[in-house]
């Protein structure tokens, strides 16, 4: 059976620096179907995914992009809003290696 092609249209990137914990917000598409889906990213996917940013936006500095806003408990929280990008549509394969999807569902 052949996979589906799978692409991210990026919304946002979360990171707080106390806990490591990298949330990526996005509207995924497979083929025909499209939905939103936060990922858990771990340190490595976020680096892989920053070259691919930079690689596709080469006219700014992707890590220059992300503001830090402080928390309700003083933790440094920095954010990446993805519609200041020029092109913000990734292939999955590129950044999420050889692991299943971690969603984060409610």
């Amino acid at each position: 059976m052949q996979s589906m092609r799978s692409t991210i249209e990026l919304q946002d990137i979360i990171l707080v620096t106390s806990t490591n914990e990298i949330t990526l917000t996005a509207i995924q598409k497979k083929d025909q179907l499209s939905y939103e889906t936060k990922l858990s990213l771990d340190s490595t996917e976020l680096n892989i995914l920053m070259n691919v940013l930079q690689k596709n936006n080469p006219d700014c500095a992707i890590a220059e992009l992300f503001v830090c806003r402080p928390t309700e408990a003083n933790e440094a929280m920095y954010y990446l809003d993805g519609k200041v990008l020029h092109q913000r549509i990734i292939d999955t394969s590129s950044f999420i290696q050889n692991h299943q999807n971690r969603q984060i569902r409610a």
